[in-house]
């Protein structure tokens, strides 16, 4: 009786444990490749509670590149029992011929078992009938910093190629630009013909120095019937992966002889200016559209600088709005476009020069310095009133008209007076009015510029920083023409916040592209605000109740 019930015991226990783990495999697929070709490991088990463990895949880099991981569960119904099948698929690929031990992994409480692939050299028939290769060539491979170098990528090959992905070249501190389009056209090398798929990029540097780029890199299935007596792998299809040549680039400084502050490198840069208005004679207050277009070949739309229209001068006020800025990449060079508006409004009458507006830049085909320009222009401000007559409109000029047209003898002294006083009530309503904004509009006027100079700060965005910045110095200052950090600098009369002004230009022009943190400059403008609003007359008590209890 008691061996009875130890086989009976042994029994349960059995179906326990086959009810635990229905399936445990570990496979190679295939099991021999060829140099280049993709093998993929696959481990699966079955389990009534799903839980995908974490892999450690580093015992399998000494002999492999790890390609890709991927995990899944699925459910399987076996009787009136739910298990749940755990599979792992990782894409290896191997760094040297012959037969390769893969080890064990673990996963959870449990360990694969070691495996062996075998690593066969290519036949010579295929060696010299069929080919799959990547190319890569850089031009120029030493570029200015912030000048572009146009990468081709080729694929060559003479073997139908299926779900394949091409990846570019690529290296800490540079910016890459796709080209839409790829050309596709067929190659004679070594006489084969190879079909040929090139993909071009645009690389800017964004830090002087040698950089190496990481290898363009394909991977995808050739559809290749292969196999013969000797026993070379027969399988119809097999994942690749080739990989280009690596490039080095020697990035080079800005040269000292170049005397411009923004470093431009282009193969050609044009500014050209347009108005809204035709006219050169303007009345105070009134305001001409004036908008600045550069366009430069070989650079990028991010180094070209925005805020060139600055004029220091009681007459004149210049607003800036906020630039746009687009970059696309075709025909294999990338085209920058910054496009920026100006308000020009006139203050006092008088005859106003807009200067000469002059860019340097630096011609990268030539190897040496250029000049962008556009003409000034002249305008004259005329304070006239075109209501009566030309005579300017003053308190005492108008007394003098309403008598003359009160006790005049004209006989058209009534409309002249209606002119007039119509005049005056207008002129006391827009009074009234500015006055009435002036007392409502500046706290949430000065708040909003205080948090979108707060947002910036803190998100260290450099660009919005400097938008908020100009605008809150055109609320300190309303009469002066604030259109850039520098005109804020020469007002304050703190170095420490001006030397932050600096590098927050330095951060948006200069060619190292330095990170920009906010913190201090949002802090000290902070300070200078609350020194401000300490340093003013306390505001004038409100006056007595009319029935004081």
């Amino acid at each position: 009786m008691s061996g009875i019930r130890n086989n009976l015991t042994c029994c349960l226990l059995l179906a326990q444990l086959t009810s635990y783990c229905l399936a445990e495999t570990v496979y190679l697929n295939p099991a021999r490749i060829y140099p280049g070709d993709i093998a993929e490991l696959v481990i699966e088990y079955d389990n009534n509670i799903p839980s995908l463990y974490a892999l450690d895949t580093s015992v399998l880099q000494a002999d492999f590149e790890i390609i890709d991981v991927k995990s899944r569960v699925s459910r399987l119904l076996q009787g009136d029992e739910v298990f749940h099948r755990m599979q792992w698929k990782i894409q290896i690929l191997p760094r040297r011929t012959g037969t390769l031990l893969v080890p064990e992994i673990r996963f959870g409480d449990r360990q694969t078992p070691a495996l062996t692939l075998e690593v066969l050299p290519p036949p010579a028939e295929m060696l010299s009938s069929h080919e799959v290769f990547v190319t890569a060539a850089a031009s120029p491979d030493n570029p200015y910093v912030d000048q572009q170098t146009r990468i081709s990528v080729r694929l060559y090959h003479n073997l139908p190629l299926d779900y394949g992905s091409l990846s570019e070249p690529g290296a800490d501190h540079t910016t890459i630009y796709h080209q839409r389009d790829e050309a596709s056209y067929v190659e004679f090398r070594n006489g084969k013909e190879f079909q040929v798929l090139q993909r071009d990029f645009a690389l800017v540097a964004r830090q002087p120095g040698e950089i190496i780029l990481s290898p363009a890199n394909y991977r995808g299935i050739v559809r290749h019937g292969g196999g013969n007596a000797g026993g070379e792998p027969a399988v119809g299809s097999r994942k690749i992966s080739r990989s280009s040549n690596a490039l080095k680039l020697q990035v080079r400084s800005p040269p000292a002889r170049f005397t411009g502050s923004f470093w431009l490198p282009a193969t050609r840069l044009q500014i050209s200016q347009s108005w809204g208005d035709d006219r050169d004679t303007l009345q105070v207050g009134a305001s001409l559209d004036w908008t600045l277009s550069i366009i430069a070949h070989g650079l990028s739309a991010e180094s070209l600088p925005a805020g060139l229209l600055t004029l220091d001068s009681d007459n004149l006020r210049i607003y800036a709005d906020r630039e746009s800025r687009s970059t696309r990449f075709e025909g294999g060079e990338l085209i920058g476009r910054l496009e920026q508006r100006f308000a020009v409004i006139a203050a006092r009458p008088g005859t106003i020069k807009l200067p000469d507006l002059e860019l340097p830049w630096w011609d990268t085909v030539s190897d040496s310095e250029r000049l962008a320009s556009i003409g000034g222009r002249t305008i004259s401000v005329s304070d006239s009133f075109s209501g009566v007559d030309d005579e300017p409109l003053t308190p005492q000029n108008l007394y003098q008209r309403l008598l003359s047209n009160l006790f005049g003898d004209d006989k058209r002294r009534w409309p002249g007076l209606a002119v007039i006083v119509s005049g005056a009530l207008f002129a006391c309503y827009l009074a009234l009015r500015r006055r009435i904004a002036g007392l409502l509009t500046p706290l949430p006027r000065r708040h909003r510029m205080r948090r979108r100079l707060r947002r910036a700060c803190q998100a260290n965005d450099a660009a919005a920083a400097r938008s908020a910045l100009i605008e809150w110095g055109r609320e300190r200052w309303p009469a002066a023409p604030i259109n850039g950090l520098h005109q804020i600098g020469k007002r304050i009369a703190d170095d420490e916040l001006a030397r932050e002004l600096a590098r927050l230009d330095a951060a948006l022009f200069a060619p190292s592209r330095s990170r920009w943190q906010g913190r201090r400059l949002l802090a000290l403008v902070t300070a200078l605000d609350r020194r401000t609003q300490s340093s003013r007359p306390a505001p004038r008590g409100l006056p007595p109740r009319l029935y004081p209890e």
